[in-house]
């Protein structure tokens, strides 16, 4: 595995980065025996980042694995919404600056 090295981000990875620590972080109050799941998920997504330019496909697909690794179902946005009680801010930002990165905006 790929040592953790953030100095190597881009600014767009660090931001997509921040919002997979934080999503993990909340939902791991709410899991008992999957913080393994979520962990080894956030371990392949950081790892990704380091290899790969962030996207919003990363950042949905993140969200559909972490939905799928932790049993909850329906619209991957909107089912962990409900599941953590609230999405980290992290997430608006991450998105809005990969929009403008793919001039979407």
């Amino acid at each position: 595995m790929l040592p953790f090295v953030a100095g190597k981000f881009s600014y767009f990875n660090l931001v997509l980065a921040a919002y997979f620590s934080e999503l993990a972080e909340a939902v791991l109050p709410v899991l008992d025996e999957s913080a393994l799941e979520v962990f080894d998920l956030l371990r392949v997504g950081l790892r990704y980042l380091q290899r790969s330019p962030a996207s919003l496909r990363a950042l949905t697909k993140f969200e559909s694995n972490l939905c799928r690794r932790i049993g909850i179902g329906g619209p991957p946005l909107e089912a962990l919404e409900h599941y953590c009680g609230y999405l980290p801010r992290s997430r608006a930002t991450a998105f809005r600056a990969l929009r403008v990165r793919r001039g979407t905006l």
